[in-house]
């Protein structure tokens, strides 16, 4: 009976660092997101690869949940309600309604945000620079897992590695931030 009381307290005892770290990486994300929140607005700018290929470069602006994205030969608005899309090569406007699904594959602030529903999120490791968080999606999510860098004490991502259900892998390397 004893080996069996040890041996419970023994497996409880181990799994207090998983629970303390799951805990830490979401804490670490809320921080990021209470970031972005009181930042007053961010610009950013970055780089884009797919599958190890670099594919363009472009730049976002963030308030609350309304943006500016600039990638290639797209410009992307978003109001809070409308969305405008600009293609130079066809210099064409689309107007749409997206739906929630849609502004979370284009918005990195919703990306912040997916450990809360359907992801198991993790502290993968820690250095002096920045946080390693990793998010793999459990059942019915578009992403399949996502990787993210978080730099220690601005609470801003330094990229972001996704990767697809159906294949392939999108990375996203932010070279600068301006806030306000």
């Amino acid at each position: 009976m004893k080996r069996i009381v040890l041996y419970i307290i023994g497996v409880c005892l181990a799994c207090l660092p998983m629970s303390a770290q799951l805990n830490c990486a979401e804490a670490i994300l809320e921080r990021t997101v209470t970031a972005f929140q009181e930042a007053g607005g961010i610009k950013a700018t970055f780089t884009v690869s797919f599958d190890g290929t670099p594919i363009s470069y472009g730049s976002i602006s963030l308030l609350g949940e309304k943006f500016v994205l600039e990638v290639g030969d797209t410009k992307i608005w978003f109001d809070g309600c409308n969305q405008w899309t600009y293609l130079l090569s066809a210099d064409e406007v689309t107007i749409s309604k997206p739906t929630l699904a849609e502004l979370q594959s284009i918005n990195p602030y919703a990306w912040l945000s997916f450990y809360k529903e359907g992801y198991k999120v993790s502290l993968t490791s820690e250095d002096n620079a920045c946080y390693h968080i990793q998010m793999d999606a459990e059942a019915g999510q578009q992403m399949k897992s996502m990787a993210l860098a978080i730099k220690r004490g601005a609470n801003l991502p330094l990229w972001v590695s996704i990767s697809q259900q159906q294949g392939g892998k999108l990375d996203i390397k932010i070279d600068s931030y301006l806030t306000k």
